[in-house]
C-alpha cells in the first residue's frame, strides 16, 4: 500500500511542476479520493502542501527534492 501511494504522489508532484491542472483535478487524475485526501497525504510524508510544491522557487524545490530522495 505505501509503494502505491508512493507511486501516487510522486506522479500528482510531476503533475504539479509540469502542468497547470488545478489540484483537484490532479487529485483525482493520480486516484486520490478527494484534493483534501492528496493534501494531507502529501504533507504528511513532506511536509508541505502540494501548492506549496507548486509554487516553490528553484531553491526550495531543491529541499523538497532532497526530502523526496530520502523516501
Amino acid at each position: 500500500n505505501h509503494y502505491v501511494t508512493n507511486i501516487k504522489i510522486h506522479y500528482a508532484m510531476h503533475l504539479l511542476r509540469t502542468t497547470d491542472m488545478p489540484v483537484k483535478e490532479i487529485s483525482y487524475t493520480c486516484g486520490f479520493s478527494s484534493v483534501t485526501n492528496l493534501n494531507a497525504t502529501i504533507k504528511k510524508f513532506y511536509g508541505f502542501t502540494p501548492s506549496d510544491y507548486r509554487n516553490a522557487d528553484e531553491s526550495m524545490l531543491e529541499v523538497f527534492n532532497a526530502i523526496n530522495d530520502m523516501t
